[in-house]
């Protein structure tokens, strides 16, 4: 996996990623065990990336992402961006679940890409 790289002064940007994976992972409501079997990562290292003691990487910042539509730079501290996340009915998400709702948002963002193309272009639809 690689790491989220840091350029220098940007280092201490990203002291909060930890505590926000942790805010992303309680409003989807899920288990850092059910996080880490969507992530294919042992769950200790969710704990140690939620309590800054391991980084952020940048294969699990993207995953992360595809959850809840956002971009990597919300990891940095400078964004306060807010996430999207859905007041899901159903609880105790299984990482099954987590694969869907990934690949579900990766075509709304693709979706949102395309729309923005077309209204650049003036193209009418």
């Amino acid at each position: 996996m690689s790491k989220l790289r840091y350029s220098k002064g940007l280092k201490d940007d990203y002291k909060k990623a930890g505590q926000k994976l942790a805010n992303i992972r309680q409003k989807l409501r899920v288990s850092q065990k059910e996080l880490s079997k969507y992530l294919n990562v042992d769950r200790t290292y969710i704990s140690k990336i939620e309590k800054d003691k391991r980084p952020l990487t940048l294969d699990i910042a993207q995953k992360v992402c595809s959850l809840v539509c956002c971009d990597q730079s919300y990891f940095s501290d400078s964004c306060t961006d807010e996430i999207l996340t859905l007041d899901f009915v159903i609880r105790d998400l299984k990482a099954e679940d987590l694969k869907l709702i990934a690949r579900l948002n990766e075509v709304a963002l693709k979706l949102k890409e395309i729309e923005k193309i077309i209204e650049e272009h003036n193209i009418n639809r």
